[in-house]
């Protein structure tokens, strides 16, 4: 096993390391805990999780004894996957171990004895190498501040007007570059300098590299911070290449974006060899690299601020020379309170990087509007009554097939959700810990809470239906209408029943579904067994069966020939594999026809899993006949659904409309082995279920639905008055019509005006799409009468007040 050698990685560091420390539990590293480590922080173990290992060495496997110095981040990161093995670590390890860590210095591993399994999560390079560019990561993170402010000094420094930056040009570009452009306009703000020269491209440039680099660093830290944490054992050479090819990526994407920093300005291309700044496809090659990069950024950044203080200074003196009282530097708000502060304190790198993040904070604070959190959606008074259409539609036909409503926490144990989706799937699960300790997750479906439940409770037969919240830690997508917290419409039936009877009728809860909701849809449906047999004769491993699954689910938004290339390419299969494959996976079509094909390939003649497979699909076939609904079925081989806990039928209701660019719109399949993997048996029990996204099918019909004023039911009115009277309080009047009305459940408001304009009543209900006004006035009482407008109508009728509740419900269309 090799070395691990000591990589000092430069990084700017504010942790108080006398009181701060990091409690271990084999939960997830952030970088900003790779960092902390790094510069020293004390590691306290986690109590729980230290009960959970192992008290005995095990006997099973032959100790191994390392002698191996490592690096207190080698330690630590090593450590907490360690963890992660709960009882196959053994907790007198752990806690020597944890004793070495927090002394300084290299740590030696001598004396320590590893079991095999130990030693091979202990020692995952991919883990150690992430957290180098982690540590990478966080020193460019926190030199961002520093170039902002840099870039800032030298417009007022060379007078540049800065108002290019406000241009529609730059309206549309990503996050980082918007943040950027805020930090130079919170430091160039009301300048009073003569901003007559217009910046050349290289500013313009500088500006949108410090940005994109920005948006690296918070796109690619996710990555990075995901590899820490995954369990990869190295197995085979195309494991190695592909557990490291999201590190190469990310690591690459920074060193070239560093690169053209340096280059980006003319003088710097003089003093720079660019033969020192080779990028590289070898990751350690790519660290080194950046290693050496990394403080010359920082070191050039500093030293841009300062130089331009400098020249500011020297203005300064210039405008006072000869003055009678000291007159200021007209600097932009917030370069006046940097250029302060550089007057009045000795500031290192350090320092002033902390500063400008705190004066960032403050200065965008000012003109700063709350907005909400990435990938999520506010619903206001007009999207809601929509949204209830649409559940109540939703809601309509799950109880007409008469199923019951579940209700489940939206926090479940992370042990609940651990590894029941698949490897792509579990890395967009939201990770939580409450103050006990207790590992919890945000639920990413609801359909292993369903399985949870049924489990818990004992239960072998039920038809369930949920609305409800659900949290992927993905990227959102909103015009699609892919968010990150969105709700989910669940349909299931949990027991047994005639083969194929049960998965059709939830096929044609999903149809009248989308048919009573007018959109257009087809269904498209295929078989994990169906897929298992075709992957079976087209000589596919059975150890690549899971991760060659997973590429061909992309065929419906990627080309064949895309797939096929990751399947040889990244995933390590032949062409020829692949090449049969692709046979099979362009096989799509009515029931009948694809059933037809399929009977009459020879590979599947003799194929006993793909014949029982068959018979069953057409068996489904007969079912979709009998409930009418084969128009909206295509048989799809290419279907093959990303989660692990499928183990039969799978389908997923796509539009028609492929300008819409919302993709699927609902997805579900049968899964016999969940409910039996919760519930510690061995018996399966069998469950199949469809899970509708309502945000998709909300983004679809939000406009034909504005445009039918849900907001307000048919029967809803305002009460307004018309003038004034000295006989009758009106406002007092106006409360007990609405009182009659609300007691006889009609939607009914009035003014909150003592005395309110006719006219204003009137375009207000109008406008706010309600149906009636009920007038009343001093004439109108005197005869026990009120007088009734519908707005949809346009006609007027006066009505005795005893009756006026039936009248609006009668006349209600």
């Amino acid at each position: 096993m090799a070395k691990y050698l000591r990589i000092d990685i430069p990084t700017i560091s504010d942790i108080n390391m006398e009181k701060a420390s990091l409690l271990l539990s084999g939960g997830n590293l952030s970088i900003a805990d790779i960092s902390k480590i790094h510069s020293g922080l004390q590691i306290v173990l986690d109590t729980e999780t230290l009960q959970s290992l192992s008290e005995d060495f095990p006997t099973d496997t032959s100790p191994l004894n390392l002698t191996h110095e490592l690096t207190k981040l080698d330690a630590v990161v090593g450590l907490n996957a360690l963890l992660r093995l709960k009882d196959k670590a053994h907790s007198s390890l752990v806690s020597q171990f944890a004793e070495r860590i927090n002394h300084p210095g290299l740590l030696s591993l001598e004396g320590l004895e590893f079991t095999a399994i130990e030693s091979k999560h202990f020692f995952q390079k991919k883990n150690l190498d992430a957290a180098r560019i982690a540590l990478l990561f966080d020193s460019i993170r926190i030199t961002l501040p520093l170039l902002d402010a840099g870039l800032a000094f030298s417009f007022e420094v060379q007078n540049l007007d800065g108002s290019i930056f406000q241009d529609p040009l730059y309206s549309g570009v990503s996050n980082g570059v918007k943040t950027s452009l805020v930090n130079l306009e919170s430091l160039l703000l009301d300048s009073k300098m003569a901003k007559k020269n217009q910046p050349n491209e290289a500013f313009i440039d500088a500006a949108q590299l410090i940005g994109t680099l920005r948006a690296l660093i918070e796109d690619e830290s996710k990555t990075i911070e995901r590899e820490i944490n995954n369990d990869v054992f190295e197995i085979g050479k195309s494991t190695i290449n592909r557990s490291r090819a999201p590190l190469i990526k990310a690591a690459s994407a920074l060193s070239s974006l560093v690169i053209q920093l340096f280059y980006n300005s003319e003088e710097r291309k003089g003093t720079i060899s660019e033969t020192r700044f080779q990028t590289s496809s070898n990751l350690e090659e790519i660290i080194e690299l950046l290693r050496r990069l990394v403080p010359d950024l920082q070191n050039n950044a500093y030293a841009e601020i300062m130089q331009n203080f400098s020249a500011l200074e020297a203005l300064e003196k210039k405008i006072n020379e000869g003055a009678s009282k000291p007159r200021p530097i007209l600097l932009g708000k917030g370069n006046k309170i940097l250029y302060t502060h550089l007057k009045e304190t000795q500031s290192n790198a350090l320092a002033l990087s902390n500063f400008l993040d705190d004066l960032f904070q403050a200065r965008n604070n000012e003109t700063r509007v709350p907005k909400l959190a990435k990938g999520m959606k506010d619903y206001g008074p007009d999207q809601m009554a929509i949204r209830e259409k649409v559940f109540n539609t939703i809601r309509n036909v799950f109880k007409k097939h008469m199923a019951g409503e579940l209700d489940t926490p939206v926090m479940e144990l992370r042990e609940t959700l651990t590894g029941k989706y698949g490897d792509e799937s579990s890395k967009l699960i939201y990770n939580l810990a409450d103050q006990g300790g207790e590992q919890l997750s945000l639920r990413y479906d609801l359909t292993v809470p369903l399985a949870r439940y049924v489990a818990m409770n004992r239960l072998n037969k039920w038809k369930r239906f949920q609305i409800g919240k659900v949290y992927r830690r993905d990227q959102p997508q909103m015009k699609r209408g892919r968010f990150r917290e969105f709700y989910q419409c669940d349909f299931d039936l949990i027991g047994t029943g005639p083969t194929m009877m049960q998965d059709a009728e939830v096929l044609k809860i999903v149809s009248e579904i989308l048919v009573e909701l007018n959109i257009g849809f087809v269904l498209k449906v295929s078989h994990r067994k169906l897929l298992d047999s075709l992957l079976d004769v087209s000589g596919c491993p059975v150890n690549k069966r899971i991760t060659i699954s997973s590429s061909i689910d992309k065929l419906d938004k990627e080309e064949w020939e895309k797939v096929r290339q990751e399947m040889i390419a990244d995933k390590g299969l032949s062409p020829e594999c692949a090449d049969k494959i692709g046979e099979f996976v362009n096989i799509k079509g009515s029931p009948r026809e694809v059933l037809q094909l399929l009977k009459a390939h020879d590979a599947f003649k003799t194929h006993e899993l793909a014949t029982s497979t068959i018979a069953e699909l057409e068996k489904l076939a007969e079912f979709l006949e009998c409930l009418e609904i084969t128009p909206h079925i295509v048989y799809d081989l290419s279907l093959a659904r990303g989660l692990d806990y499928y183990t039969g039928l799978v389908y997923e209701a796509v539009l028609t409309d492929t300008t819409q660019g919302v993709g699927s719109i609902a997805g579900g399949g049968r899964y016999d082995e969940l409910i039996m993997k919760l519930n510690n048996s061995k018996n399966p029990v069998p469950a199949v279920g469809v899970a509708l996204g309502i945000e998709r099918i909300f983004t679809i019909i939000e406009d034909r639905f504005k445009k039918a004023n849900l907001m307000y039911p048919k029967t809803s009115v305002l009460v307004a008055q018309a003038g004034n009277s000295d006989k009758y309080n009106l406002m007092n009047e106006r409360i007990k019509i609405c009182n009659l009305l609300w007691k006889n459940g009609i939607p009914s408001e009035t003014s909150y005006k003592e005395k309110s304009d006719p006219k204003g009543q009137a375009g207000y209900a109008s406008e706010a799409g309600i149906s009636w006004i009920v007038w009343i006035g001093e004439t109108e009482l005197d005869e026990g009468k009120v007088k009734v407008k519908s707005l949809e109508q346009h006609n007027e009728e006066y009505v005795e007040i005893g009756v006026l509740s039936d009248y609006i419900v009668a006349h209600s269309s």
